[in-house]
């Protein structure tokens, strides 16, 4: 399938245009904001599925140009969307990428194939319990706080609520250790625990970012440590079975 290099280069280009509308819209005219959610934000999923489908899943870039475009146009809407349509998005993405991969291989390993749509469940479960109830805002309609001092607010929670405080951090932790799991299994490249402990960092900081960006939810140090650390352990466990029993 021939290859279309004009597709990513105009995609960054209006996801640039729409990220600037998202921190700037207060201060846009209503006719601009109006041609950024029906023209640009269409154009750019539209561009991404087709770099999706033509460039192949290893690259991840059109994936989220999609998923910020429509992050976009729901926080400009201020939209409540139900969970199951947001999935629907993302299994036709998930599913257009692994055509793609299947028309590029011609072959296909279950074992292997089985583990990444295990992976994809765990990322969709993970969305359910980060984003809920999925009311998304612009950024420059409210204050974006991140609380940078580490262990203060689950040390100030556990003074008035300790088990409260104990369910936040142990669930944090456990939330990401599949992440790790499933990076050792599938990805030989990421069979290292630094670029596992980088790769659950940034898992963890996009999650963050996105709950400051388009919810009213504060983005917290905290979470980043824990949620690194859950990933840290699925990989030590993936290690160990791999080393013991496989």
């Amino acid at each position: 399938m021939r290859k279309l290099p004009w597709v990513l280069p105009v995609a960054l280009i209006l996801t640039c245009i729409s990220t600037a509308s998202l921190f700037y819209g207060d201060r846009m005219s209503d006719t601009f904001l109006t041609i950024i959610l029906f023209g640009f934000i269409p154009s750019t999923i539209i561009l991404g599925f087709s770099a999706l489908i033509t460039i192949g899943y290893g690259k991840m870039l059109p994936i989220a140009l999609i998923l910020f475009a429509v992050f976009t146009g729901v926080a400009h809407l201020g939209l409540k969307l139900p969970f199951y349509i947001l999935a629907l998005l993302a299994i036709l993405v998930f599913l257009a990428s692994r055509i793609s991969k299947y028309k590029l291989q011609g072959n296909v390993k279950i074992p292997r194939e089985v583990g990444i749509y295990l992976f994809f469940t765990y990322l969709l479960i993970v969305f359910h319990l980060t984003f809920y109830p999925f009311q998304f805002i612009a950024p420059y309609t409210h204050v974006l706080e991140m609380q940078w001092s580490p262990f203060k607010e689950i040390l100030t929670q556990y003074g008035r609520t300790p088990k409260l405080a104990t369910y936040f951090a142990v669930g944090n932790i456990i939330m990401t250790i599949p992440f790790g799991f499933f990076l050792g299994l599938l990805f030989k490249r990421c069979r290292h625990l630094i670029v596992i402990v980088v790769c659950g960092f940034g898992y963890s900081l996009t999650i963050e970012l996105f709950q400051m960006l388009f919810t009213n939810r504060s983005a917290e140090i905290d979470d980043l440590i824990f949620n690194t650390s859950g990933a840290m352990i699925g990989y030590i466990l993936f290690a160990v079975i791999k080393r013991n029993y496989i």
